[in-house]
């Protein structure tokens, strides 16, 4: 979880978690995880979130958090002009010093607000992802508003993505491709025992 101080990350991640909304919470100072299991088509996802702070001073610190993503929400605030310019930096952060390319999930956040008060167009960000080759999707943490929907996407592409990259080194190997690391129920299986991994 990308993006400057204040545009929403840690109210986006108590919305989904706690379907719970405070102005009252501070900004994170460091890092926070959160935990999740998600179930998408009958799989359970075990989803673990890491919350950035998004003042500078802990730039050298995400350095080493996010070489391991293997999915990033990209997070601006729609009424504000600074967290939408610096996505670039967190951009190009990613493309340094991740080992593997991330699904990346460019979020609006705030389309509650007013018109007046929105300074960053769906279409500006709608462009931008295009440009950047990332997915888009604007939210409202206030209003619980695509935030589930959010997280199931990003999600579902990391798992599109994991089957691809299987398929491929299947081919490289000629072997069997290793399964996706979800918790399944299996009906056909008489000891009934649930597989648990970790997905992300």
């Amino acid at each position: 979880m990308l993006g400057r101080a204040c545009v929403g990350k840690t109210s986006i991640l108590y919305r989904f978690s706690h379907n719970t909304f405070s102005t009252s919470i501070l900004s994170t100072n460091g890092m926070e995880y959160f935990n999740f299991n998600l179930e998408i088509d009958q799989n359970k996802y075990f989803i673990r979130v890491l919350d950035t702070a998004g003042q500078d001073s802990y730039t050298n610190i995400l350095n080493w958090y996010v070489r391991d993503a293997n999915g990033v929400f990209l997070v601006y605030d729609i009424s504000d002009k600074k967290s939408f310019r610096i996505l670039d930096k967190y951009i190009a952060l990613l493309e340094e010093k991740c080992i593997d390319k991330p699904v990346v999930l460019l979020i609006g956040n705030k389309c509650d607000l007013d018109k007046k008060d929105r300074v960053i167009t769906l279409e500006m960000g709608t462009d931008y992802a295009k440009k950047k080759k990332v997915n888009f999707i604007e939210t409202s943490a206030k209003k619980s508003e695509n935030i589930e929907k959010a997280f199931r996407f990003i999600v579902e592409l990391m798992v599109e993505k994991q089957k691809h990259h299987n398929i491929i080194e299947d081919v490289k190997s000629n072997k069997k491709a290793v399964s996706l690391n979800t918790i399944t129920n299996n009906q056909n299986n008489n000891d009934n025992k649930e597989k648990k991994k970790s997905c992300c």
